[in-house]
């Protein structure tokens, strides 16, 4: 469609009917992609999910081992405020 000629609706079929194939192209492109990348980012937030899982049941299970010994500072020590920022300074 040019400028400077009619716009008639022969003149818009024409161009709709060159684009079309190239519109249904980028759009199964896109489809692709995005089908793709939830795959791939499910995947992975599966294998992020398991491994956080079995590491905070690993932990809890060592509290509760620790707590049904008695010990009950050591099941429920963790970090102070201090020892916090202390690593966050030597990190920085």
């Amino acid at each position: 469609m040019s400028a400077t000629g009619p716009t008639t609706t022969a003149v818009l079929a024409a161009d709709w009917n060159e684009l079309t194939p190239e519109l249904w192209l980028s759009f199964q492109q896109t489809v692709y992609m995005v089908v793709w990348t939830m795959l791939i980012a499910g995947l992975l937030g599966l294998v992020l999910g398991v491994a956080l899982y079995t590491r905070v049941m690993g932990d809890l299970r060592k509290a509760a081992k620790q707590l049904a010994e008695g010990d009950l500072p050591s099941a429920s020590a963790g970090m102070s405020f201090g020892e916090i920022k202390k690593l966050i300074s030597a990190a920085g």
